[in-house]
């Protein structure tokens, strides 16, 4: 599951693995014809949000941090992918991991109610995803600030 992991991320990965002269077969022997990794239409092995939200281009891209807010969620803080860059240049790495692992719960919470939305979860399942989502976050958020910056923002949404 990704945000635009099919635009950016998944060519990441395959561009490095090809540098490292690693070998991948099973990307290309998984499911069939329909149902595989390369598969852009289905959700089997990879669900990018930004493809089936805006139906595979059908209609407008919107960003994650739109969508993020518009289901009543932070989104971006007060980094954003265009900064990691820099970020990286200044070495600043524990910066652009806060910036990742807040992503990841972005992601993660579009990801189930997108889930919710199709069917794949009830609404108990639903609660209780992002229940355990609050909790992990609760429990990390003493010594990991930027967790507890996002459930301010959060509760404030």
């Amino acid at each position: 599951m990704s945000f635009n992991g099919r635009g950016f991320d998944v060519p990441v990965l395959k561009y490095r693995a090809m540098v490292h002269g690693m070998s991948c077969p099973r990307w290309f022997s998984e499911g069939d014809k329909w149902n595989n990794y390369d598969a852009r239409y289905s959700s089997t092995y990879h669900v990018d949000l930004l493809e089936v939200l805006s139906d595979f281009g059908a209609s407008a891209r919107c960003s994650m941090h739109e969508v993020a807010t518009a289901l009543g969620f932070p989104g971006k803080l007060e980094t954003a992918g265009d900064d990691v860059r820099g970020m990286f240049e200044s070495k600043d790495i524990q910066g652009i991991r806060n910036y990742c692992e807040t992503d990841v719960c972005t992601t993660l919470l579009i990801f189930l109610r997108w889930q919710l939305f199709n069917g794949a979860l009830n609404e108990g399942a639903y609660a209780r995803a992002v229940l355990g989502l609050q909790n992990y976050m609760s429990s990390e958020a003493e010594t990991r600030p930027h967790l507890a910056e996002f459930m301010h923002a959060w509760d404030k949404m």
